[in-house]
Protein backbone atom coordinates (compact mmCIF):
# COMPACT_ATOMS: atom_id res chain seq x y z
CA UNK A 1 0.00 0.00 0.00
CA UNK A 2 1.04 3.46 -0.58
CA UNK A 3 0.80 6.82 1.35
CA UNK A 4 -2.37 7.30 -0.06
CA UNK A 5 -3.50 3.64 1.06
CA UNK A 6 -3.96 2.40 -2.54
CA UNK A 7 -3.14 -1.22 -3.49
CA UNK A 8 0.62 -0.76 -4.79
CA UNK A 9 1.85 -3.36 -7.59
CA UNK A 10 4.19 -6.18 -6.48
CA UNK A 11 6.50 -6.59 -9.36
CA UNK A 12 8.39 -8.85 -7.54
CA UNK A 13 10.54 -9.69 -4.44
CA UNK A 14 14.16 -10.23 -4.20
CA UNK A 15 16.13 -12.61 -1.79
CA UNK A 16 19.73 -12.91 -1.61
CA UNK A 17 20.07 -16.59 -0.72
CA UNK A 18 23.47 -17.01 -2.07
CA UNK A 19 25.82 -19.07 0.62
CA UNK A 20 22.49 -19.68 2.62
CA UNK A 21 21.92 -23.20 3.94
CA UNK A 22 18.77 -24.60 2.85
CA UNK A 23 17.13 -23.68 6.32
CA UNK A 24 17.86 -20.11 6.01
CA UNK A 25 16.76 -19.87 2.37
CA UNK A 26 13.77 -21.76 3.65
CA UNK A 27 13.21 -19.22 6.64
CA UNK A 28 13.99 -16.12 4.60
CA UNK A 29 11.02 -17.24 1.92
CA UNK A 30 8.26 -17.63 4.81
CA UNK A 31 9.28 -14.53 6.13
CA UNK A 32 8.52 -12.87 2.96
CA UNK A 33 5.30 -15.08 2.59
CA UNK A 34 4.21 -13.63 5.77
CA UNK A 35 5.04 -10.02 4.72
CA UNK A 36 2.87 -10.30 1.52
CA UNK A 37 -0.44 -12.04 3.15
CA UNK A 38 -0.27 -9.20 6.14
CA UNK A 39 0.00 -6.50 3.55
CA UNK A 40 -2.69 -8.10 1.52
CA UNK A 41 -5.08 -8.55 4.54
CA UNK A 42 -4.74 -4.94 5.40
CA UNK A 43 -5.53 -3.84 2.03
CA UNK A 44 -8.75 -5.49 2.19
Amino acid sequence: MDRFDALGEIRGIRLNLHGKSEKEAEAMVTDAYKKVSRALRRGG
